[in-house]
């Protein structure tokens, strides 16, 4: 069973891409990606089994969503809180 473990800055833009990858360009954090760097992640992650991402991570991904404006934040935690079954 192949898995991959996943740092900070790649669950970030996993879940703000996933979110709306529009947000990408946007998000303080993801800015320097691009929705070419979201498709390629995605495209990299389909030959795993599972994703892992440290509790540490976790914290620090959650924490970083919230640095943008209240509306965009609590859509980006949702986002979190339901690829979160996939990360762990």
């Amino acid at each position: 069973m192949a898995s991959a473990l996943i740092d900070t800055n790649l669950a970030l833009l996993l879940v703000v891409g996933t979110t709306n990858k529009a947000y990408i360009s946007t998000h303080k954090r993801t800015k320097e990606f691009t929705e070419e760097d979201y498709d390629q992640l995605l495209f990299q992650l389909e030959g795993f089994e599972s994703l892992w991402i440290t509790s540490h991570c976790l914290a620090e991904v959650s924490n970083l969503l919230k640095q943008t404006d209240e509306k965009k934040a609590r859509e980006l935690l949702s986002t979190l809180s339901s690829v979160g079954g996939i990360l762990f």
